[in-house]
């Protein structure tokens, strides 16, 4: 058994290279796994949930939106270098 992970809210967006109004989104809609004290977020846990229940037409759409937030990403990290 592995032992969890967790990170802060504004960590986990980082995370997966999200807003942190999107993690408030998965919050309100039942797809976040906190921690027993409810101020961090279980990564683990959260993304076998989020992957569990993801719609499986929609993968090619997900995976081009997250080619174009870690290119964005990129782009950011080198204006600010």
């Amino acid at each position: 058994m592995s032992t969890a992970t967790y990170l802060s809210k504004s960590a986990f967006a980082a995370h997966i290279g999200r807003s942190p109004s999107y993690i408030t989104w998965l919050k309100e809609n039942g797809r976040l796994v906190l921690s027993p004290n409810g101020k961090q977020v279980d990564v683990q846990a959260t993304e076998a949930l989020n992957r569990d229940i993801a719609d499986p037409s929609k993968a090619a759409v997900a995976a081009r939106h997250q080619q174009e937030r870690l290119q964005q990403s990129r782009c950011s990290s080198i204006r600010a270098d």
